[in-house]
């Protein structure tokens, strides 16, 4: 803000060395007296009371320098260009005009009455009326050309009586504007220095208001970083509980498997010895059977006929009860399948399911430590 400060200051400087230079190279066209220059800072406090009553001090004067907004604050006074500009200035030319206008329309209106006296009387060119007309006709005009330059004439010794008193007014108080020129540079000197010390100030300000958001967001940081580090730890936690369980449950899934591994084969074993034995006791069945024929066939017709239906009945009987009995174990060797298979996807599901609960915790775990740390 200082540098900016400076930058303002400086800025209107160069500016007003450049329009001087124009106006040394190419002065602007003359359009009359200007007014007077604007108040010199501080002049009217560094001004005694006695010399404010002098005449001298009250004159108006031509203004000779570019605009007070494009200057500098010590380079408030006319420059020697300005000077320089106002001794090369030139009248307007305007009289000029106005005595070119007179002279035609004069020229015209004795025109037509010149026509006129000399269309009536008839005379010739050498007559004294037409040397009367002509004098008539160009006397005035030579006299407004006169008066134009009398008036052009007593403009330009006007401005130049105005240039040559604003440097003999500059020459009478060289002491005078000098100070006008250093309180002015004083002046600015202090409201620079002024915006200095507010610019430093809002800076200090601002540095202040810096520092405690600085405080601000490290403190917050440090909670944030506190709250982080609890969580892993709890995560962590949580991560040992649910390892702690995953290796129970698998050593509990594995004596299962162990277990049911090792009935089935006991079970098998069963099975085939009953099936063993029903064969047996079929046999024996049939051995029987085959020996109460031969000694029923001995017997008579009757009991044959009533021996006959009775080792029907009892085949169908025994045909029946082996049907059942294959059917009985096919059934329960199917059950017995059934149960094994559902037993084992339900424990592929629930290892699986445990498996994704562990890696979802694992991924949520290792997201919440990058976002942590980073």
């Amino acid at each position: 803000m200082v540098q900016e400060g400076k930058t303002q200051r400086d800025g209107p400087q160069r500016p007003s060395a450049s329009v001087a230079a124009d106006r040394l190279v190419t002065p602007p066209p003359a359009t009359g007296p200007a007014g007077p220059p604007p108040p010199l800072p501080g002049a009217a406090s560094d001004q005694d009371p006695a010399e404010g009553d002098n005449p001298r001090r009250a004159a108006k004067r031509r203004p000779a320098g570019p605009p007070r907004a494009r200057i500098a604050a010590n380079d408030d006074a006319p420059s020697i260009g300005g000077l320089i500009f106002a001794l090369q200035q030139r009248p307007s030319r305007r009289p000029f005009q106005l005595a070119a206008i007179a002279s035609g329309a004069w020229i015209a209106i004795g025109a037509v009455l010149a026509w006129a006296a000399l269309s009536q009387e008839g005379a010739s060119l050498a007559s004294p009326t037409m040397v009367v007309v002509v004098t008539t006709i160009f006397l005035p005009i030579a006299l407004f050309w006169f008066l134009a330059m009398l008036v052009w004439r007593a403009q330009e010794l006007k401005l130049m009586s105005s240039a040559m008193t604003e440097v003999a007014v500059r020459l009478a108080e060289p002491d005078r504007a000098a100070e006008q020129a250093a309180a002015s540079l004083g002046q600015a000197v202090r409201r620079q220095v002024s915006f200095m010390n507010d610019a430093i100030s809002r800076a200090l300000g601002r540095a202040g208001e810096l520092e405690a958001l600085v405080h601000n967001e490290v403190a917050a940081l440090e909670k944030s970083y506190g709250e982080n580090e609890h969580k892993i730890k709890g995560l962590i936690q949580e991560l040992v509980g649910e390892r702690h369980a995953l290796v129970s449950t698998t050593d509990k899934v594995a004596e299962t498997l162990k277990s049911m591994g090792s009935d089935v084969p006991a079970l098998i074993d069963k099975l085939s010895q009953q099936q063993i034995k029903l064969a047996k006791i079929i046999e024996g069945a049939g051995q029987n059977l085959i020996a109460l024929e031969n000694q029923l066939a001995t017997a008579s017709g009757g009991l044959e006929n009533a021996l006959s239906n009775r080792t029907q009945q009892l085949q169908a009987v025994l045909d029946d009860y082996t049907v059942a009995l294959d059917a009985t174990l096919a059934s329960r060797a199917e059950a017995l399948d059934v149960a094994l298979v559902e037993r084992t996807r339900a424990l592929d599901a629930a290892f699986a399911e445990r498996l994704a609960l562990f890696d979802d915790a694992m991924v949520r775990s290792t997201v919440a430590i990058d976002t942590a740390v980073n």
